[in-house]
């Protein structure tokens, strides 16, 4: 997710399982229900395996964070 300069990696892909660790721990099934909701972008498939962009998951957490109010 990092390089060693601390500068997130934006380009590439990560698994649905993937992207639940860096949500926080949620479980895959979780990750597919936000997709099916409209919450996070539809799947890339890579193969058989269903991918998500890791640009449009930071973008995601972004207006998370953007919606908070402290």
């Amino acid at each position: 997710m990092s390089t060693n300069d601390g500068v997130v990696e934006t380009v590439g892909l990560w698994t649905l399982q993937k992207v639940g660790e860096v949500l926080g721990g949620v479980h895959k099934r979780t990750v597919q229900r936000m997709i099916h909701r409209g919450e996070l972008p539809p799947v890339v498939k890579v193969g058989r395996r269903p991918c998500l962009p890791i640009a449009d998951v930071l973008a995601y957490i972004e207006r998370l964070k953007g919606g908070r109010r402290s």
